[in-house]
């Protein structure tokens, strides 16, 4: 009974997959038909009916007043909202349009790169790149943008819950030699490839479950945050930059890197995982700020907590050999909605 019950489960989760893909695949070609005007106008008008739904709106009000503790007037905070909603319209609109080569190239030549110089000459010094990014603008394009100008960049994501579309997305990304790392060895697999002198794109701004995250400030509040990137620093040596894309008009972006992030080594392995990831942390905040509808505030960021609330201080994860978060699987398990990186 035990094995029909997990055939039929399998069966229902195979067709809904299924299902999911070429419901996504009819939409994806139906916002290829149109001119980019008019697939500005469709985003536009999305955003507007999404809005009147109320789709995640509880969520993103409540995850934008707690960010800015009363530094925006209702008002402003309304604005953020309506913008933000366009944004993640648009972007999705314009990702749609990528998924053929042709409008995959149409889309990268629109991006402008900005700061890359530094990464370049520390990638020609054989340290190894780490560009610690956000779920910010079009980050989607960010990887490919990089990858066609400059050569390969690997990736550590979390994989979608309906396998068809993680297959044909990681497709999408390995175009112009983009490597998406899979689940098994990869801190291995990004240990070896930092060593190697290569480039790492990490996402860091997902609510992570308390066994393996470390809490640092975000907006002034304990955020359950992946340590992987400073882990990965610490270990290899490698220099840690932020990047971001800013959305400059509908399909144009402009693709903008920071300064190095130095990495801060006391011999306190445990503080230095906290100090540094809360230095790239703070990159993620500072870029929010700036172009506040530009992240996406529907997830549940500060969900997880310390032990005792935050009055009673953060705690950093367990550190296991070699300065990874002992029990990782790699990227870590993100708590929250399954939204792709």
């Amino acid at each position: 009974m035990g094995k029909r019950r997990r055939k039929k489960r399998d069966f229902r989760s195979r067709t809904l997959d299924l299902i999911e893909w070429a419901a996504l695949r009819s939409l994806v070609f139906a916002l290829n038909a149109p001119g980019e005007k008019r697939a500005a106008a469709l985003a536009e008008a999305a955003a507007k009916a999404a809005l009147k739904l109320g789709i995640r709106l509880p969520v993103v009000r409540e995850n934008l007043a707690a960010a800015f503790h009363g530094e925006k007037t209702p008002e402003a905070e309304e604005s953020v909202v309506r913008s933000a909603y366009r944004q993640w319209a648009l972007t999705f609109v314009e990702w749609a349009r990528t998924w053929h080569r042709k409008g995959l190239d149409g889309a990268i030549d629109r991006v402008e790169i900005e700061g890359d110089r530094p990464l370049l000459d520390a990638l020609r010094q054989g340290r190894g790149v780490i560009a610690v990014t956000a779920h910010f603008g079009h980050f989607e394009l960010m990887p490919l943008t990089w990858a066609r100008a400059h050569g390969p960049i690997n990736l550590i994501v979390r994989p979608l819950d309906n396998r068809l579309l993680d297959l044909s997305l990681n497709r999408l990304r390995g175009r112009y030699g983009c490597r998406v790392l899979t689940r098994r060895g990869i801190v291995r697999n990004a240990i070896r490839r930092l060593r190697a002198g290569e480039m790492l794109g990490v996402l860091i701004d997902q609510n992570m479950i308390r066994r393996e995250g470390v809490f640092v400030d975000f907006f002034g509040k304990p955020a359950c945050t992946t340590p992987l990137s400073a882990a990965l620093a610490l270990r290899t040596g490698a220099a840690v930059f932020p990047g971001f894309i800013i959305r400059q008009a509908p399909f144009r972006h402009r693709l903008v890197f920071g300064r190095e992030i130095p990495t801060l080594r006391t011999g306190n392995l445990q503080a230095d995982l906290e100090a540094n990831t809360a230095r790239h942390t703070r990159a993620v905040e500072d870029a929010v700020r700036a172009h506040p509808d530009h992240w996406l505030w529907i997830h549940r960021r500060w969900r997880t907590q310390p032990a005792g609330g935050p009055a009673k201080g953060r705690r950093a994860a367990p550190v296991g050999g070699g300065g990874l978060p002992a029990g990782a699987p790699g990227a870590g398990r993100a708590d929250g909605p399954g939204i792709s990186p």
